[in-house]
């Protein structure tokens, strides 16, 4: 089955409204992310649901808005989490809970894999789904079940045989029912655990479930440990889990001692709290409490700090705090506050080399990403105005995100990050790569959409038509409420072979700019008009095309201080066989953005070949160094 095997409720009962069809329909997304993240979101949505409108929608209703689901934007302190850096806690019932509302809305899913795709005779029990662990006795202990089941997670990854969900794709689905679970990530064993407290000792019982849910006979196993005992009792889950899988799977299944970084019991559990503090300001972020969120900035930082204190040796306090502090730099840059961005950035930069020195024997990957991503947040702010500086921050942090790889395959959050870099760089096919394997690493990624645009993007610029319309398509079914995903498909009219449709190409400009933030409209529209522009060139069109640029200059104004507008016209004056407009076009950008120098040197990109015959290109892009 796939996802449009699902039936409109509509045609059950015609009196149904297009609004909770559509709820329904999103409560039944194949990707967690799609989905609702709260039962208070699924209410709110029928609470907003017009349900005066009773008619039937017309069987030409565009099928994407029966497949895709909304976006919730999030600020975090981080694009992703790992195996061993901080998690952003989603306390959900997930969409598939909310489509038990509706009753039996599960079926679609039981022939699915973790991505859509079809399951081979059943699920396979190496692919493994470790549940958050729940407590008894309230929430008091929550914070130090999240931790002993992320350490799980990162444990039993470790372990050749098995393919473990990350914890990305099961914190979305935390509180739905076992067999949900299983059914939406495809997997054919769960773990599920327990948490409790007696006096000073923990009580962590463990079970392994089968695809349907069920319990399976000899897999419950009870562990109790004194509190102070957190690594023992890590460790004898692993064991316990393990030596149950090898009888489950039929292989060996060996896994290493936790590598949180500390045999501190009290420093280990107060990053737990910390992390628990710092997973409260996206909510306050939301409500637009600043100084709430100041406040609780404070408090987490803090309590980092108090872990740090307790284990000087540590790396991942020091991590945790250039995250938060990464976290601050997004805040300021969505206010349009950038002298304030520039010193959390620095504050995050001496956190960031803290946590790394603290790792100097065993790299740490968590550790590399935080500084490599604050580096290049340097180089893109432009905080470095000497280009040969610029160019070493750029270096900089290509050789931590790709350290960070090295130590971690699986660290999906730097490769997407290395992608982007690499872009910036003109190394197209290798961003490429990297930001397919991210795709496949973790295909629950919080940044998923950032990945699916990056693979977009390198496709167009590799003429990649089947590619890029693949991933565009992709895009726009997974992210409906994306501008980019609109933006992708006005940029399909402009590759060589795709005959350009231009009322249509309008139109999506139109939709474009709706979906784009109030701020950044009237950019956004230049920016279509110049994709438009090019796509009328494509239609043969030219002075249609040179009217819309010239409609693009005169709107510009202060709007382009990067110059991105006139890098755009470039492409299209080269498609136009105007190179001496181009290259006066390209100086100007140039000038203005110095470091892309070595970007033009290294570019394989098809959009200005024509030029790269020519001396002036040499002269544009620099000498080789």
């Amino acid at each position: 089955h796939s996802m449009e095997a699902v039936p409109s409720l509509q045609v059950v009962r015609k009196s149904i409204p297009d609004d909770i069809e559509d709820i329904v329909m999103q409560s039944l997304e194949k990707t967690p992310a799609d989905r609702f993240r709260t039962m208070k979101d699924f209410s709110e949505a029928l609470g907003a649901a017009d349900i005066s409108a009773v008619a039937r929608r017309s069987s030409t209703r565009n099928q994407a808005l029966r497949t895709s689901g909304r976006v919730t934007g999030r600020v975090s302190s981080r694009a992703a989490p790992t195996t061993g850096a901080s998690r952003k806690k989603v306390m959900t019932i997930a969409g598939v809970a909310a489509a038990v509302v509706v009753g039996g809305g599960f079926f679609a899913f039981k022939s699915l894999g973790a991505n859509g795709s079809p399951a081979q005779s059943g699920p396979d029990p190496k692919r493994i789904a470790v549940m958050y662990f729940d407590t008894r006795g309230g929430d008091s202990l929550q914070f130090l079940a999240d931790g002993l089941t992320e350490a799980l997670i990162g444990q039993l990854s470790q372990v050749e045989p098995l393919s473990v969900i990350s914890r990305n794709g099961v914190e979305e689905l935390r509180g739905a029912a076992p067999d949900s679970v299983a059914q939406v990530l495809g997997v054919g064993t769960l773990v599920q655990g327990r948490v409790e407290q007696a006096g000073g000792m923990l009580r962590l019982t463990v079970a392994m479930l089968d695809e349907e849910g069920e319990e399976i006979r000899g897999s419950r196993k009870v562990i109790d440990r004194p509190r102070g005992d957190i690594f023992a009792l890590q460790d004898t889950l692993a064991a316990e889990v393990a030596e149950f899988l090898r009888t489950r799977i039929g292989a060996a299944v060996e896994v290493q001692q936790s590598r949180a970084g500390t045999r501190n019991a009290s420093a280990w559990e107060a990053l737990q709290r910390a992390r628990d503090e710092a997973d409260r300001i996206e909510q306050l972020v939301g409500s637009g409490d600043t100084a709430a969120v100041r406040r609780q900035y404070a408090r987490a930082d803090s309590l980092f700090a108090e872990a740090s204190r307790q284990e000087e040796g540590w790396a991942a306090p020091h991590t945790e705090r250039a995250w938060l502090a990464f976290q601050q730099v997004r805040i300021a840059i969505g206010t349009g506050n950038r002298p304030a961005a520039a010193r959390w950035l620095e504050i995050g930069r001496e956190h960031a080399g803290n946590a790394v020195a603290r790792a100097s024997r065993t790299p740490d990957p968590d550790a590399l990403e935080a500084r490599a991503t604050i580096i290049y947040w340097r180089y893109l702010m432009g905080l470095e105005p000497d280009p040969a500086k610029g160019e070493a921050l750029l270096d900089s942090a290509e050789a931590d995100f790709r350290a960070s790889v090295a130590a971690n395959p699986g660290q999906a959050s730097a490769l997407t990050s290395l992608a982007h870099l690499l872009i910036n760089r003109g190394q197209i096919a290798e961003a490429q790569m990297r930001a397919t394997e991210a795709y496949e690493k973790d295909p629950y990624l919080e940044a998923a959409n950032t990945t699916v645009w990056r693979l977009f993007t390198t496709s167009i610029d590799l003429a990649d038509e089947v590619n890029a319309a693949r991933w565009c398509e992709e895009g726009q079914r997974r992210f409906p409420e994306d501008a980019r995903f609109v933006e992708c498909r006005i940029r399909l009219f402009v590759l060589p072979n795709t005959p350009p449709d231009i009322p249509e190409a309008w139109r999506l400009l139109d939709r474009y700019v709706e979906l784009s933030p109030p701020r950044d409209r009237e950019v956004r529209r230049l920016r279509g008009e110049m994709f438009v522009a090019i796509a009328l060139i494509r239609a043969g069109k030219e002075d249609s095309a040179e009217a819309v640029m010239a409609h693009v200059r005169e709107r510009t104004g202060n709007l382009d201080p990067t110059r991105e507008l006139q890098y755009f016209e470039a492409i299209a004056e080269t498609m136009r066989g105007n190179k001496d407009r181009a290259f006066e076009l390209l100086t100007t950008y140039i000038a203005v953005n110095p470091s892309q120098r070595r970007s033009f040197r290294l570019d394989k990109t098809w959009w200005l070949e024509p030029l790269r015959s020519d001396p002036r290109y040499a002269r544009l892009s620099g000498p080789a160094s």
